[in-house]
């Protein structure tokens, strides 16, 4: 058998300080290496054209490589400054919505010509409708306990104890979410540092990952436009259960939200699987109701803190072809 060519350009697990040039379909952003044999293609999910990045390459090949953004060097000069904390879950916030929708129609017809083989596609196409929501569209967030954090000034990680999202590209590294990301709603997102205080002041640690030990691991929330109501979902172990007053949290949150809180839910989840939801764990109520009622086209529908539902209430979702 002959021996396997290996790639001259990049290696697995390789890090690597990219430009990124141009933009392909689902987000990814397209960077080149260039040497004197040509030009290899690198692409990076959730980058933009004009960053320079750097990524861990997650995948080689002959004829390209796949790499995961660890951070944002430059940014790109067509980012503009928005008043949101930036997250790993809103790579073009900081795009100016014309060139969202540029990005979003132009990877949309490419999919239809690449896989539907539909040629005349501009043909078909009618047009870009915006929403009406351009920020706070999501209705459900779920927040990650983790007991390291990350360092924003020295970029790297730290012992802390955390309540956000995770870090890009790394499982177990969480990131603090001080204020609104611009995605969800706005008072819990101000209102998670606070919450992430009151759990410190327990005593309880937060979730390990790689010691895959720990008693806070997620705060789920919901929320209901038609109502403006939160349903509220803590996830935890279930050792030192007993040390915790489920009843005093969700007057904490009341305190906060005050008739915007319709329930608080809790969830023991003590498999060491990176979810929310265990197989084997229990789900309780612990204060008001367990369902939200939102409103779509004219209909009603209960939602509960594990149904799917997803409205396309985002900007950059809603397009329209003529058949």
């Amino acid at each position: 058998m002959p021996r396997r060519e290996r790639n001259k350009f990049v290696k697995k697990n390789q890090v690597l300080e990219l430009r990124i040039e141009d933009y392909a379909f689902g987000g990814k952003g397209i960077a080149r290496i260039h040497s004197e044999e040509g030009s290899f293609v690198v692409f990076v999910p959730n980058t933009l054209p004009g960053q320079l990045v750097k990524v861990r390459i997650s995948k080689s090949s002959k004829k390209y490589a796949e790499a995961k953004l660890m951070d944002v060097i430059e940014p790109s000069e067509n980012e503009v400054e928005v008043p949101f904390q930036d997250i790993p879950g809103a790579p073009y916030i900081q795009l100016p919505l014309e060139l969202q929708h540029q990005y979003k129609k132009e990877s949309t017809l490419s999919l239809f010509k690449r896989i539907g083989k539909v040629e005349n596609i501009e043909d078909l196409y009618d047009e870009f409708i915006s929403s009406p929501n351009v920020f706070h569209y999501r209705n459900k967030m779920e927040y990650g306990f983790s007991a390291i954090g990350y360092d924003r000034i020295n970029k790297t990680d730290k012992d802390e104890f955390t309540l956000g999202f995770k870090r890009r590209g790394v499982w177990w590294m969480g990131d603090n979410l001080e204020k609104d990301s611009g995605l969800f709603d706005k008072q819990m997102e101000d209102n998670l540092k606070n919450i992430r205080q009151y759990c410190i002041e327990t005593g309880l640690e937060p979730w390990h990952g790689p010691k895959k030990e720990g008693f806070f691991r997620y705060f789920v929330v919901r929320k209901s436009f038609k109502t403006d109501e939160l349903l509220c979902n803590l996830v935890t172990t279930s050792p030192d259960l007993d040390k915790f007053d489920l009843n005093t949290f969700a007057n904490f949150l009341k305190d906060i939200f005050g008739n915007r809180l319709a329930g608080l839910l809790h969830t023991i989840n003590d498999e060491t699987g990176d979810r929310t939801i265990a197989t084997s764990g229990s789900l309780e109520l612990v204060f008001g109701k367990d369902k939200i009622v939102e409103e779509l086209l004219g209909l009603n529908f209960e939602i509960s803190m594990k149904s799917f539902f997803k409205p396309i209430l985002n900007v950059q979702k809603n397009y329209i072809l003529k058949w």
